[in-house]
């Protein structure tokens, strides 16, 4: 079993105006990858830390999509330019290239989510796409970002749909993973630890999310803000960390791969189709009426329940979908029982949003 883990994870509030005290530990030739949007939101924050500790820094304007070519791009800057460290300044997007690039040029790279809709500013691996958004692969980087530095203020500044986003995503570590323990090896302890670790997070992010969300309208970054920021971010991620070789999913992560085909649907998160994924894993799970209903309930709290109509996602795009999850993640279906052919997939989604469908006419 392999351990891969940041060296360092800060989190607390106004943390981009210290920047400088961090970065100068792997050097005082930078390059800070970030959109056109995120430094005219963030650059104020952070250049006068990075001045004090006397550190040059150049930009890197991020647009599109992670891709091979755009962190091969990142990487040849970053070499041309003596670039001692990526500063990774932005969502998942950003990170998984720089994170790449890092990998490429063999330095090491500094994550600052400036949203927590995924656990990308954990994970050593990145998610990659081609120039329209479709997902192509995931590329498993030789380390995870050296630091993770979180600022509370700039993450409850945002969208609350990509804290909501995050905590979906979150919740699909126990929704796909926790099935595993009925067909594991008792003696299993890596996967007995990341079901431990992804409950708790799960049990935080109910019970403190709202909490947080409403301190935070009033300026308040306490324990709830750090936990609910743990949660997605930390445990999370590593649940990711603890490598033994195998790939613990259900059907929610392989739907948001093959979705990406779609570009309609492209419109909406990460952890948005995710949620809808993980409805259609509860249908072919064979969730009973009250568990269904609690689900349901659960992701309309976090405005996360979503239609095929909703999606952008046609019956015949249904198809495509399904041939592309059987081809590419038949043995964590086949493992979990979940379905036995590419037929059962397609129906099981048609079926499942069939029923979301029904439940959101009676709940509205």
């Amino acid at each position: 079993m392999k351990i891969r883990t940041p060296n360092e994870y800060i989190v607390r509030e106004s943390i981009l105006s210290d920047l400088g005290n961090y970065v100068k530990k792997y050097g005082d030739r930078i390059v800070i990858i970030s959109s056109s949007n995120g430094f005219t939101r963030f650059q104020a924050q952070f250049e006068a830390s990075l001045d004090k500790n006397e550190i040059s820094w150049k930009k890197f304007i991020f647009s599109g999509f992670p891709t091979f070519d755009n962190a091969q791009s990142l990487s040849t800057f970053a070499k041309t330019n003596q670039i001692q460290a990526i500063i990774a300044l932005g969502g998942g997007q950003i990170i998984d290239t720089a994170k790449i690039a890092g990998s490429y040029a063999e330095i090491p790279v500094i994550a600052v989510p400036t949203i927590a809709a995924t656990c990308a500013s954990w994970a050593a691996v990145s998610i990659v796409y081609d120039d329209r958004g479709i997902y192509q692969t995931a590329y498993f980087n030789q380390s995870c970002p050296v630091y993770v530095l979180v600022d509370l203020r700039v993450i409850f500044s945002a969208s609350k749909r990509y804290l909501f986003s995050g905590v979906i995503d979150t919740f699909a570590k126990w929704y796909e993973i926790s099935p595993y323990l009925k067909h594991a090896n008792p003696a299993d302890a890596s996967l007995k630890t990341v079901v431990s670790i992804a409950k708790e997070a799960f049990s935080i992010l109910k019970r403190q999310t709202d909490l947080a969300l409403s301190e935070a309208a009033d300026g308040i970054y306490n324990e709830n803000a750090q936990a609910v920021i743990d949660a997605i971010i930390f445990q999370a991620g590593l649940t990711g960390s603890l490598e033994s070789g195998k790939l613990y999913q259900g059907i929610a992560h392989p739907f948001y791969d093959a979705s990406t085909q779609i570009i309609n649907s492209n419109r909406y998160l990460h952890g948005e189709k995710v949620g809808f994924g993980l409805l259609i894993q509860k249908y072919l799970e064979r969730a009973d009426e009250v568990e269904w209903q609690e689900t349901l309930a659960l992701f309309k709290h976090f405005n996360n329940v979503l239609t095929l109509q909703d999606l952008g996602i046609t019956d015949q795009e249904v198809q495509l979908i399904a041939k592309h999850i059987w081809e590419n993640r038949r043995e964590q279906l086949l493992a979990l029982n979940l379905a036995a052919s590419q037929e059962e997939i397609a129906e099981g989604i048609i079926q499942a949003n069939q029923r979301i469908e029904k439940w959101l006419v009676q709940n509205g």
